[in-house]
């Protein structure tokens, strides 16, 4: 097993688009994500959702366990009920 971290601080700031495509092109298969949108700004970006999609489709590859990539969400990490 093989970790890698990246980070992304606060969703105007982004970050988030370039840490998948980072990972998916280095050797990542798996995307595990504790971050979400709040209630308030639930619509995800464009350029996030191009970025999760271009992860699932490129990530792992010829020498990897994986062709293709798997991305998990936590949820409720903001403590809202509904």
């Amino acid at each position: 097993v093989r970790l890698m971290a990246t980070s992304v601080f606060g969703i105007d700031i982004g970050g988030a688009a370039e840490a998948f495509i980072y990972a998916a092109d280095n050797g990542a298969v798996i995307s595990q994500n504790s971050w979400g949108y709040g209630v308030i700004t639930a619509t995800i970006k464009e350029a996030d959702k191009a970025a999760i999609d271009y992860f699932i489709a490129n990530a792992g590859g010829t020498n990897s366990p994986m062709n293709g990539g798997i991305v998990i969400f936590a949820a409720g990490n903001n403590g809202d009920v509904f």
